[in-house]
């Protein structure tokens, strides 16, 4: 089985999942974050890049790591993500949703119709 790293920008998070799988979690999670939009487009106060680390790390406890050691990566700088309900497996969780309901309430004051 292959893990991957995830990094965005100088850091990285290392996650027991194979590279499609991660793939799949962020197409999730960027779904659910950006359904919550219903009356204007997404807000990503950080960048998308930054959200989805964050969610990574706070929200499925995925850890810190200081080098790749030959894994894939997948660069959230460089990688296009589009948002899709995860086809491989039900992400839902409830530390997670918590981390993109705060995301989303955080950019209320932003929202213009």
């Amino acid at each position: 089985m292959t893990y991957a790293v995830v990094r965005n920008g100088s850091e990285s998070l290392y996650l027991e999942l194979e590279p499609d799988v991660v793939m799949d979690l962020l197409r999730d999670i960027t779904h659910r974050y950006e359904s919550l939009f219903t009356f204007s487009k997404p807000i990503y106060k950080a960048g998308k890049g930054a959200f989805l680390f964050s969610v990574l790390r706070d929200g499925y406890g995925a850890q810190c790591c200081d080098n790749s050691i030959g894994l894939p990566i997948i660069d959230l700088a460089t990688t296009h993500i589009s948002g899709q309900k995860g086809a491989l497996h039900d992400w839902s969780d409830e530390i997670a949703g918590r981390v993109i309901a705060k995301a989303f309430a955080s950019t209320l004051g932003n929202i213009q119709e």
